[in-house]
């Protein structure tokens, strides 16, 4: 939808970028992320180590994705992707850049400082 918006360009209403909020939710729910990648299974059993691995390597896929259509766009649409995946999941994509990492920050997304109270 987003090509068709674009060739619109300028007289399109649809902004010129894309909002994506946690993607790979589905292959991991919580922080088992990192608890998955540091052991590189983070499981118990052969079954269930094949499992983290194939999660691993789907999440990898959803970042290929969205690496090719910012790509095919020639960089006419932003992407931003809100995850809790780390650079272990697109590091070998060049047009991926890492914002911000919130994970052991006392800050996260909203400072402290920001909040009435604090």
């Amino acid at each position: 939808m987003h090509g068709v918006f674009l060739q619109r360009e300028p007289s399109s209403p649809v902004p010129t970028f894309l909002v994506i909020d946690q993607p790979t939710q589905v292959y991991f729910p919580s922080d088992s992320f990192d608890e998955a990648v540091a052991s590189e299974t983070g499981a118990h059993t052969a079954e269930q180590a094949d499992g983290v691995v194939d999660d691993l390597a789907r999440t990898k896929r959803i970042f290929a994705a969205l690496a090719r259509a910012h790509s095919s766009f020639e960089g006419k649409l932003q992407i931003i992707v809100v995850d809790h995946a780390d650079h272990l999941a697109w590091e070998e994509h060049a047009n991926i850049k890492q914002v911000a990492n919130w994970r052991g920050d006392q800050d996260y997304l909203i400072p402290r400082a920001w909040l009435a109270g604090d």
